[in-house]
């Protein structure tokens, strides 16, 4: 395990003047979890037993830049040199609904991964480079398991995103035993409420690997995602063929539905409408004056879609 951000300088002087201030500290989250599966990261998040007055003027005092977008969830972002920690007061979620919660502070780290999503993500490493684990997640991590704390389809209700969360990190580890499928089923109405800004992300991390994919189809995620039909046979027909996550998506929704539905960037949407016109024309010569992916996702598709021979 490669716990390197802990010997950043910049890590050594936002824990020296947490330290002073009588502040405790743990990474948490994403770069534990990712430097234990041994993926680099560049998400520091840190949970510390400190009010969030009492943070900022610990900040402020040792004149470190940090900026308050997220402080009504008791967070703040801590930026030294180019480095950036999101600072977390322990706490824990109430009146959930979606992304947005109230919380009321904690004093116990323990109390505080319990508010978390999978046990994976409730492991804190100390400056000394001790884990503490509070719900078993160095165990699933290492048996590639995808966990819930607590009741999952109540996790899931206080935030619809966790859905794709949890396909994302049975991706991430290769989980595919589906021991959450009846809960998957059970939940899947509720993506029609997640932030459409959030689902190309989600859905890009996710939409290479043709086993979680079927995954969701057989619980029903994806068709809930979709104004129309998934056409999961044409998707699964690019398994094994070169070309981008766009040209993926598009073969598995309709255009309508990636328009409308996915709050995709004014770049991707450029791309979308080209695919959408190029997979429609005849003249194979017509793609002479576009770039290689470009060519390469349409013959992908035409393959997909038509049966065109790929040449």
């Amino acid at each position: 395990m490669n716990f390197n951000f802990l010997n950043f300088s910049e890590t050594k002087i936002l824990f020296e003047a947490l330290r002073k201030s009588h502040i405790k500290a743990m990474f948490v989250g994403g770069c534990v979890r990712d430097a234990i599966l041994g993926i680099e990261t560049t998400d520091y998040d840190v949970a510390v037993n400190a009010n969030i007055d009492h943070l900022t003027d610990t900040l402020r005092e040792n004149g470190i830049l940090y900026t308050d977008k997220w402080i009504r969830y008791n967070a703040l972002q801590a930026i030294i040199n180019d480095v950036r920690f999101d600072i977390v007061a322990l706490r824990r979620d109430v009146e959930c609904t979606g992304r947005d919660c109230k919380v009321v502070g904690v004093s116990s780290f323990e109390e505080d991964a319990l508010r978390r999503d999978f046990t994976m993500n409730a492991l804190y490493l100390s400056e000394n480079q001790e884990i503490f684990d509070y719900c078993g997640g160095f165990e699933d991590l290492k048996n590639k398991r995808v966990t819930f704390i607590g009741d999952p389809i109540e996790r899931i209700k206080e935030d619809n995103i966790r859905i794709l969360r949890y396909y994302r990190f049975c991706k991430r580890i290769k989980d595919y035993r589906a021991v959450y499928s009846r809960v998957m089923k059970e939940s899947a109405h509720l993506v029609v409420h997640i932030s459409r800004a959030r689902l190309p992300k989600e859905l890009f991390e996710i939409i290479d690997d043709h086993k979680i994919v079927n995954l969701m189809y057989e619980d029903n995620v994806l068709q809930n995602l979709s104004n129309d039909c998934v056409n999961i046979k044409i998707f699964n027909r690019l398994e094994n063929v070169e070309c981008s996550l766009l040209a993926k998506l598009y073969s598995l929704f309709s255009y309508n539905t990636l328009l409308s539905n996915f709050g995709f960037s004014r770049d991707i949407k450029k791309s979308l409408v080209l695919l959408n016109k190029l997979t429609k024309e005849q003249n194979q010569t017509s793609l002479e004056e576009y770039s290689k992916q470009i060519v390469r996702d349409i013959k992908a598709l035409k393959y997909a879609k038509y049966r065109i021979p790929i040449t």
